[in-house]
């Protein structure tokens, strides 16, 4: 045998997918399918988890062809909306 025997990843047992609910925004890539609409419930009720941090995006696009960056503002889409809604309670927070 080559090479270091890597272990095969695995899920908890007690593991339960989330259910994909009418209306959500889904992100299919590979295998798997991200639950954006999740996730963003997910990031909001735990914000002490999520700490925003600025990165520079020129230190990771070596290689790649392009990568757009995200318009704040877009508010299309479920995800959209829901960054509408954060922005709104951050402005509101800030000027409250």
């Amino acid at each position: 045998m080559d090479g270091p025997i890597v272990p095969r990843p695995c899920c908890p047992k007690n593991f339960v997918p989330a259910l994909i609910e009418e209306g959500d925004e889904l992100y299919p890539n590979g295998i798997f399918v991200f639950n954006i609409t999740k996730m963003l419930t997910f990031i909001q009720s735990h914000p002490e988890k999520f700490i925003p941090e600025r990165v520079a995006i020129r230190d990771y696009t070596h290689g790649l062809p392009s990568i757009k960056e995200a318009d704040p503002t877009d508010t299309s889409g479920v995800a959209g909306a829901k960054r509408q809604t954060l922005m709104e309670r951050e402005s509101a927070r800030v000027d409250g």
